[in-house]
């Protein structure tokens, strides 16, 4: 169970789920590029104008730091380097279809982790997502 911000305790996932989130947006520190947008709006936002060409995917790929560790997918960042032209299309076409149907995977869905101290405390937990380079 988590104590909410009123001090009941949640106890349904969803419940869990909701002091989870108020307490992590909470503590979120914006970046200066992004204060000026409106983060608290409850519209509906789409990427419908970002726009990803393969020239972008292939950029990112030429500047893969290839002593890094391997992420979740187990790939090597020397692998993707070392294919780096033959994956750049595939990419680039997975990319582009995420942003339309504005869907991720599951894996880059964050999770909280307990660091220590009363399990009930939301401020005891931090969130951890691991994504690939």
């Amino acid at each position: 169970m988590l104590e909410k911000a009123d001090g009941i305790l949640a106890s349904s996932t969803a419940d869990k789920v909701e002091v989870l989130n108020k307490f992590f947006t909470s503590i979120f520190t914006q970046t200066e590029d992004l204060k000026d947008y409106d983060t608290n709006s409850e519209s509906n936002i789409f990427l419908n104008d970002v726009d990803i060409c393969q020239e972008d995917v292939l950029n990112k790929l030429n500047k893969l730091k290839t002593d890094k560790s391997v992420g979740p997918d187990g790939l090597h960042p020397k692998v993707l380097y070392e294919v780096r032209h033959a994956i750049c299309y595939p990419l680039f076409l997975i990319f582009n279809k995420s942003i339309k149907e504005g869907k991720v995977p599951d894996d880059w869905i964050v999770s909280p982790i307990f660091k220590k101290g009363k399990k009930r405390k939301p401020g005891n937990y931090r969130p951890v997502s691991l994504t690939s380079v």
